[in-house]
């Protein structure tokens, strides 16, 4: 049962160490079935540019996405991202510093990425992070 995981995750070349590192913060990594939206989930961060070193970081800290579906999930926001005029490689700069960033709720994404009008990579990965009061205090 763990042998699969353990094998996608050096499949994006982590070491030994380094899928310890995941095994051990990620505890929640036993409990999920990967299915094939792993497969998906690195095409997807591979189609918007990530490099394979960025999308072994970003896996690392948030393995959330190795079974999130991105069909219903992680494609309805990349898409708001861009409506919101970021370009992929601003997406995967701002998921190379803010790695959850493709985790947090379309609606938080939805009502952010408004509020914030014109954003860069860095403001958005930054403001998703804080809180509802200290968003809302920051607004007015």
């Amino acid at each position: 049962h763990l042998k699969p995981k353990v094998q996608c995750l050096k499949d994006l070349g982590m070491n030994d160490s380094e899928v310890m590192h995941v095994l051990v913060r990620h505890p929640r990594f036993f409990s999920f079935s990967l299915g094939d939206n792993y497969k998906a989930t690195v095409q997807l961060l591979k189609e918007l540019g990530m490099t394979d070193s960025q999308l072994k970081k970003v896996i690392m800290q948030f393995p959330d996405y190795m079974w999130m579906s991105v069909e219903k999930n992680l494609k309805p926001k990349v898409v708001l991202l861009r409506e919101q005029g970021l370009a992929d490689s601003e997406i995967v700069g701002a998921l190379s510093v803010c790695p959850s960033l493709l985790g947090y709720s379309q609606l938080r994404l939805e009502y952010r990425t408004s509020a914030l009008g014109k954003f860069t990579q860095k403001s958005l990965s930054s403001w998703i992070k804080v809180t509802e009061a200290e968003f809302e205090s920051v607004l007015e």
